[in-house]
């Protein structure tokens, strides 16, 4: 079964009815969405200056993150 919100698995947006795996990691949440979902989180104007002020990038990256 597929986990909400964990790598490949189902958006963590409850809402979210695309199906696509879940491979965008929100670095607020620290969990995963579908491209989509990330895509419109991004494009947030409060999430945009959040994210640029935080970590000097978009809220979601495609991929894994990286581990310190």
């Amino acid at each position: 079964m597929e986990s909400k919100g964990e790598f490949n698995g189902k958006c963590n947006i409850t809402r979210c009815e695309t199906g696509i795996p879940a491979t965008w990691y929100n670095h607020s949440t620290r969990l995963f969405y579908c491209k989509e979902c990330a895509i419109r989180l991004n494009n947030d104007v409060f999430n945009k200056r959040y994210s640029l002020q935080n970590w000097d990038h978009d809220l979601c990256t495609e991929g894994e993150p990286q581990k310190d």
